[in-house]
């Protein structure tokens, strides 16, 4: 309908809220022409499960995918595609609510029916194994996530040829278990493989060829050979700012604007802060900083203890500008959550940069230019300031800020005793009662997970 296709608009440009205003709006018109059982009104309550999803409202998400499932089982029977779609849509909820398990249970079934139907040889068949490597390397069950990685190669190079992004996510993927699993040699084997059918496809600024550059930095950093995990990491950067291309010094710090992936670019940055970080720890006289491998801008090796930590702190504060941008273009709930998370351990080690490096400097320096005590004691505080707001920040986003935000206590209570009803027949569910009572009870906890309407309100 039109209002679906609007929705399905919005949600791949990311606008989350109006996506579910129109496929709910789409959903209560196919319901009200079509009745409850028909595939439109399946396909509907699939949508916005999907919408759901994105935005890591997990239990909703998995309401929604129920409720699609119930009625495409109904009319098209067990061994179809559709009923697949939608075993691997919950099998993938399940997983990011780290219910591994139920995860590998829904993405057997869906599995077995896809090459029941479509023959072991199939893209989709391919996911399917991919998926099922990606909940067995979640559990650190490495030899098995490995078994059903490679099956998803093989089946991905037969039919797409070497040169495809299906491809380099395979390599990925078996590159990401031998890190997991401390065998480097081969994780960078598999990480440069990657790298280079991604770098050809999609060119070098591209948040997936970024993401294989942070991966080989990961590995040599792993290894502790900190010169090429920095000469990576700087790769990362560049691959991430559309207007950043200084690969080669690995001292460089961009400007922070025009950036492709805000949690590549943050996590190349600070790592290339922590090891910095590590260098400056390492003042033993003889000290070997060959490793290295690179120039300071000065065309000499420095082994300075204070110039590394230096480094740090200018790491850090591209790192504090990059999330002061984010904050104002995230969206999704666990994209709040891992930003505010990373964003606590940049602050933190901020903090500790400038507190040694104040305790680094003269007795003389006590004015207030940039090698100054009161300049790194004064950084130290903003940092740690920053890190109090950003939890802060976070806790605001719960139930607290609905206290702010003027709604009443009745409305407040109304929604605790849902939450409680919520909590039993969840429960109640994962005893997994006979077919009959399951319906029954995802139906009541379909109707509780309705939101609480706060519309209407007066706001101070």
């Amino acid at each position: 309908s039109f209002y679906n296709n609007i929705g399905i608009v919005f949600y791949e440009k990311s606008e989350y809220d109006l996506a579910l205003q129109y496929c709910l709006e789409s959903l209560e018109i196919h319901k009200e022409l079509l009745g409850e059982k028909h595939a439109d009104v399946a396909n509907s309550y699939n949508n916005i499960g999907m919408v759901y999803n994105a935005k890591s409202e997990y239990d909703l998400a998995l309401q929604y995918y129920f409720k699609s499932l119930e009625i495409r089982k109904e009319l098209l029977g067990e061994r179809h595609t559709n009923v697949a779609d939608s075993y691997i849509n919950i099998g993938s909820v399940y997983n990011d609510k780290n219910e591994y398990d139920l995860a590998l249970q829904y993405y057997f079934k869906s599995l077995e029916i896809y090459t029941e139907l479509l023959g072991e040889k199939h893209t989709v068949v391919a996911l399917s194994y991919n998926n099922i490597g990606v909940v067995y390397n979640d559990k650190k069950e490495y030899d098995l996530a490995l078994q059903y990685y490679y099956k998803s190669l093989e089946i991905n190079k037969e039919l797409l040829g070497e040169k495809h992004t299906d491809v380099a996510r395979s390599y990925n993927n078996i590159g990401m278990v031998y890190n997991n699993n401390k065998e480097y040699d081969l994780a960078l084997q598999y990480y440069s493989e990657s790298l280079e059918i991604r770098k050809e496809l999609l060119g070098e600024k591209h948040t997936d060829v970024a993401r294989s550059y942070n991966n080989i930095g990961m590995v040599y950093n792993n290894k502790n050979d900190y010169g090429l995990a920095l000469q990576y990491y700087q790769k990362g950067v560049a691959s991430s700012l559309r207007n950043f291309n200084d690969t080669l010094n690995i001292y460089s710090v961009p400007l922070i604007n025009d950036f492709l992936n805000w949690h590549e670019l943050l996590e190349a940055l600070q790592i290339k802060s922590e090891i910095f970080v590590s260098l400056s720890a390492l003042t033993e006289p003889n000290c070997d900083f060959d490793s290295l491998q690179q120039k300071s801008p000065s065309g000499k090796i420095n082994n300075d203890r204070v110039d590394y930590l230096k480094y740090a702190l200018r790491h850090y504060q591209a790192c504090d500008t990059l999330i002061n941008q984010s904050r104002q273009s995230i969206i999704t709930k666990s994209d709040k959550i891992a930003l505010g998370e990373q964003a606590s351990e940049v602050y933190k080690g901020a903090v500790n940069v400038c507190i040694n490096l104040a305790a680094s400097s003269s007795p003389r320096q006590m004015g207030t230019g940039s090698d100054s005590v009161s300049y790194y004691n004064e950084h130290a505080f903003y940092f740690s300031e920053k890190n109090k707001s950003s939890v802060l920040l976070e806790a605001l986003a719960g139930a607290e800020a609905k206290k702010f935000a003027g709604i009443p206590d009745t409305l407040l209570k109304k929604e605790h005793k849902l939450q409680i009803d919520i909590a039993l027949y969840k429960r109640i569910l994962a005893e997994q009662p006979d077919s009959a009572q399951e319906i029954l009870f995802r139906d009541k906890l379909f109707n509780a997970n309705r939101p609480v309407s706060y519309t209407h309100l007066t706001l101070p």
